[in-house]
This record gives C-alpha cells, sequence and structure tokens, in this order.
C-alpha cells in the first residue's frame, strides 16, 4: 500500500509540470527531470550505470570503461548486462489502452568524427508478458555517426528491428526518415496487444504482442555499453492512461524540410560537378581538372572553355 501511494504521489506531483498537448489521455506516473528527489524512485535495470544525473531538467545517463564486460563481475559479463541504466515502477494502467513516452537528445557527438557505437533505449515492461521482448524504442548508430531507429518486435529472432524509413499514413507509403540532431520523442502506443511506435510524429511501425492485453509495470531508460563512455540526454518520460494525441507535422515544417532536402542535394551536386569539370586555358590543347588548374597556376574562371567529362548520375536528381 505504501509503494502504489508513493508512486501515486509522484504522478500528482508530476503533473503539473508536464506541457506536452494531451487528448483523450490522462497523465499516470512520469518524471520531468526538474527534482532530483524523484531519482529515489528509479532503481538499476540490469546492470547499475556509470551516471544517472540531474541537471538542468533533463536526465544524463552516462556509459563506459568501469561498467564494460570485463570490469563486471564473472556472472554479469554477458551481453545482457551490458545493457545498463534504470527503471521506474508505474502506475497501473485501468484500460487496454496507454501511452508512453520520452524525448532524447542527439547532439553532434553521436554523428561528427567517428563517435563509435551507441544505442539509447527507452523500454515499457509489462506485467506477466510470455516474451523477454517488451515494448521499446531505440536510437542507435553504428560508429559512423549514421543514425537509425530500433524498435522492439517479437515476430523476429532478435527481438529487435532496425529501420531508417517511417509509415506515411495519409499517402499510405514508407518514406526515407531524415533523423537529424537535436531533441526527438520516441512514442509507444498501445493498444490491447497491437504496439505503434513513433519517432516525434511519424509512424515508425505497428508490432502485434501475443498477449491480448499488454499493462505496464515500468519505464525503462538505458544506454548500450560497448567499452567506451558516452553518455545520453533524456527528459520527460512519462506514462498517460489512453491514447496520446500524436499531431502530423505542420504543413511549415514539413516544407522546412523539404527545403533542407533539396539545399542538400544542390549541394551534391555542385560537388560533383566541381569534381568532373575540365578546362582549357589560351596556348594549351591540354584540359585540366579544377584541382590540376589550381596546382599549375592557372585560374579556372579565366579558361576558355569547360566541359563536364561525364553525364551526372540519376541518383543525383532523384530525391
Amino acid at each position: 500500500m505504501k509503494k502504489t501511494a508513493r508512486i501515486l504521489g509522484l504522478a500528482l506531483a508530476l503533473t503539473a509540470a508536464l506541457s506536452a498537448p494531451v487528448s483523450a489521455a490522462t497523465l499516470l506516473t512520469g518524471d520531468g527531470f526538474s527534482n532530483r528527489a524523484n531519482a529515489d524512485y528509479w532503481q538499476t535495470d540490469r546492470y547499475e550505470p556509470e551516471g544517472f544525473d540531474y541537471a538542468n531538467g533533463k536526465l544524463y545517463l552516462s556509459v563506459g570503461r568501469e561498467g564494460a564486460t570485463s570490469n563486471r563481475p564473472a556472472d554479469m559479463q554477458g551481453n545482457y548486462y551490458a545493457l545498463q541504466g534504470r527503471r521506474m515502477a508505474v502506475n497501473k494502467t485501468p484500460g487496454a489502452v496507454w501511452t508512453a513516452a520520452a524525448k532524447i537528445k542527439i547532439d553532434e557527438s553521436w554523428v561528427e568524427g567517428n563517435p563509435g557505437r551507441r544505442r539509447a533505449e527507452f523500454r515499457v515492461d509489462v506485467y506477466g508478458g510470455n516474451s523477454d521482448v517488451m515494448p521499446g524504442m531505440a536510437v542507435v548508430t553504428n560508429g559512423s555517426g549514421s543514425l537509425a531507429v530500433q524498435y522492439a518486435n517479437p515476430a523476429i529472432k532478435s527481438g529487435w528491428s532496425t529501420t531508417s524509413r517511417y509509415y506515411d499514413t495519409k499517402d499510405q507509403e514508407y518514406l526515407s526518415l531524415e533523423l537529424e540532431e537535436g531533441w526527438h520523442t520516441l512514442l509507444v502506443k498501445a493498444n490491447d496487444g497491437l504496439v505503434y511506435y513513433y519517432l516525434d510524429n511519424l509512424q515508425i511501425a505497428s508490432v502485434e504482442f501475443s498477449e491480448s492485453a499488454l499493462t505496464p509495470a515500468w519505464l525503462a531508460l538505458n544506454a548500450q555499453n560497448y567499452g567506451t563512455d558516452y553518455e545520453v540526454c533524456f527528459d520527460s518520460c512519462y506514462l498517460y492512461n489512453g491514447g496520446y494525441s500524436v499531431y502530423k507535422a505542420s504543413q511549415e515544417s514539413r516544407e522546412r524540410a523539404e527545403d533542407r532536402k533539396a539545399e542538400r542535394y544542390q549541394q551534391k551536386r555542385d560537388n560533383w560537378r566541381e569534381r568532373h569539370t575540365v578546362y582549357k586555358f589560351d596556348g594549351s590543347d591540354r584540359e585540366y581538372t579544377r584541382e590540376e588548374a589550381k596546382q599549375a597556376g592557372l585560374d579556372p574562371d579565366h579558361a576558355v572553355s569547360s566541359r563536364l567529362d561525364r553525364e551526372m548520375p540519376d541518383s543525383y536528381w532523384n530525391y
């Protein structure tokens, strides 16, 4: 009884801090990470991370060499314990429809240079599940800075699917997912045994679990330990009873995204032209690339003629 009252008290205390728009949903439990005393509600999930720190209204979860395979106890050296973080017990949802969400920040340390492998996971553990696979989402990078999203999927052997696309519910087709730096919302929406996954306002996938009704027991935040030091910034981790409104991108934001895509492809075409343009100069029949001309002390802007040495591939236009 004490534990239930404690969790309910936390939910009530955090209600005032919630700023996200909600429709047909009621906040049950969660943490906005503005009150460090709330850290007491989080318990070790699998293996304790090196850091679980509240600062400036955010959570900073860090993993590294201290919790690497060789430094863990002999009975905890399996890959199961490489996932390190904490989880919070939640109030039981009165119905079969619920929504859970958490924010994650992807900064330049994830994409610039050679950041190494990283994986940040948000998961909802449910009561009485017949499988080790629980509803959840993760952002991953393969070490080169290429980003993708993973989602828990009991239909495949590994339990997690990886995607770099989303489903456009309006046009009913899959489109390429542009995962950029900044804050992103990982959202898990359940209706009986069917789970929908969203990144921000984009539907990534929908999967079916064997249980006819999934009832949340814990919210978990983790990072995968690959033996290197890195930090993940989380915010606004909440569970709602009912369906949280997932708003489609406004026309303005869609247009901005299209403009950014057009700019990237224009730059790509400009770079290709620069690499494949050859120049002729007065008094010589030789053709120079831009780099060769500069090395010879010639100015490409004063060439008597120029041409492309090959046709630009269609892939530079088909976006």
